[in-house]
């Protein structure tokens, strides 16, 4: 009888540690959408699914962003080379990086070409400002100057370089 007694006490005053289970990622409410907005040889903004930029635990960073003027992708890669954190890198801070867009028009073929191994190498600035490890996606901003390397007698465009600003 009064472990019964016992029992109902404890339901009407609240016995336990009133500690909560950490919040199921599903139950957070989702990122806002990403914003690519291209300048320079062409000019396009392009709004892609929330969580675009993907991270690992081991430091790679990834975008790919699509581009309806140019019928292509523009495949961003950061290595991070550790867990990413909030701040700040440069294509000065980190060893490995790259970004390219092939379009191709017949014969012709226009790179939209940057990276660590690139000549010219282009660069970049980014700036994370949260880490979300349960889904594998960062929020920031990036922003990537790549060159515009056109073949002999083909017409890339206006420019020779491109600049890619993303709000991820």
């Amino acid at each position: 009888m009064r472990t019964g007694i016992a029992a109902i006490a404890c339901v009407a005053i609240g016995c336990g540690d009133n500690s909560r289970p950490p919040p199921d990622a599903s139950m957070r409410p989702p990122p806002p959408p990403c914003v690519a907005t291209f300048a320079g040889n062409f000019a396009e903004t392009a709004e892609l699914a929330p969580g675009c930029a993907t991270v690992s635990l081991a430091g790679a960073f990834a975008l790919a962003l699509p581009s309806m003027v140019l019928a292509t992708t523009d495949e961003i890669s950061i290595d991070l080379d550790a867990a990413p954190t909030i701040g700040n890198y440069s294509s000065e801070t980190v060893r490995t990086w790259s970004a390219q867009a092939t379009l191709r028009h017949g014969s012709d073929v226009c790179i939209y070409l940057a990276g660590s191994s690139a000549v010219p190498p282009g660069s970049f600035t980014m700036a994370i400002s949260e880490v979300d490890d349960a889904r594998h996606t960062a929020h920031g901003t990036l922003v990537v100057q790549q060159n515009v390397l056109a073949g002999a007698e083909t017409s890339c465009g206006a420019g020779t370089t491109e600049q890619v600003t993303v709000e991820f």
